[in-house]
């Protein structure tokens, strides 16, 4: 299977996000790209634009970019008990 990957100018056209918002996300670690190129360009798979399919979802439901990466770090709903009493839905 091959895979393509794209630059970043390139998903933030096809998804209509600027590209700071790609920097951005990158940077917060929310979203990662899958590679970068030898100049250091960031080029990205079919699973990191899944991803920010879900990051926009998100996003454009109101939730808070740390709310989102709080929840993909728990993943495993069972690990929240961990947190005790605290609420990532709250911050």
């Amino acid at each position: 299977m091959i895979s393509v990957k794209q630059t970043i100018k390139e998903v933030s056209k096809a998804c209509n996000v600027s590209v700071r918002t790609l920097h951005h996300y990158d940077q917060i670690g929310l979203l990662s790209p899958s590679e970068r190129t030898d100049a250091g360009y960031r080029l990205y798979g079919e699973a990191e634009l899944i991803r920010l399919q879900q990051i926009l979802f998100f996003v454009n439901s109101i939730f808070r970019l740390r709310r989102l990466k709080f929840y993909w770090i728990c993943q495993d709903l069972t690990s929240w008990k961990l947190f005790g009493s605290i609420n990532p839905f709250y911050y």
